[in-house]
């Protein structure tokens, strides 16, 4: 039976942000016949956010139990799982700029054992704005909302 690995950090384990992507990710899963507990296994480790200095040793958990890949949400948690193993897949998700952040050297081949989806992606957003302007002729002016006071370090 096959692992699949889950770390990152939350409030409090498992939040309702956790526990909705652990969900989204068993739905997914078994549109392709993989039912937990059937023929794959989810372990999951989500340190307090507040505690972030426990994610090494929470990726070390994950990594001694041999997972087919790990998922990592955040910068830090891919930092962390990038230092527990180099033979494991990883994947990040929810990461401002892999290439700023040094998880990947280059968005079009990541190289080693390390992938995933980033959330800065100026050509993304050129797209958007493209296809606001099919859709709503003449638009001339789009406010962007954003947080400024987001730690990119953490995602």
């Amino acid at each position: 039976m096959h692992c699949i690995a889950f770390l990152g950090p939350t409030a409090s384990a498992p939040t309702s942000t956790s526990a909705t992507q652990l969900d989204v990710l068993r739905t997914a899963l078994a549109e392709f016949g993989l039912m937990e507990g059937r023929n794959i296994i989810i372990d999951s480790q989500w340190p307090d956010v507040d505690r972030l200095d426990r994610l090494p040793e929470s990726a070390a958990a994950l990594v001694a139990l041999k997972p087919a890949v790990i998922i990592a949400i955040g910068g830090t948690a891919a930092r962390a799982a990038i230092a527990a193993t180099t033979e494991i897949p990883i994947i990040f998700e929810v990461v401002f700029d892999p290439l700023a952040t040094g998880l990947t050297s280059s968005l079009e081949r990541p190289g080693g054992n390390v992938t995933g989806f980033t959330t800065f992606d100026p050509l993304h957003a050129r797209r958007q704005l493209e296809l606001l302007q099919e859709v709503i002729p003449g638009l001339t002016r789009v406010a962007l909302l954003g947080d400024a006071g987001a730690a990119p370090g953490l995602y």
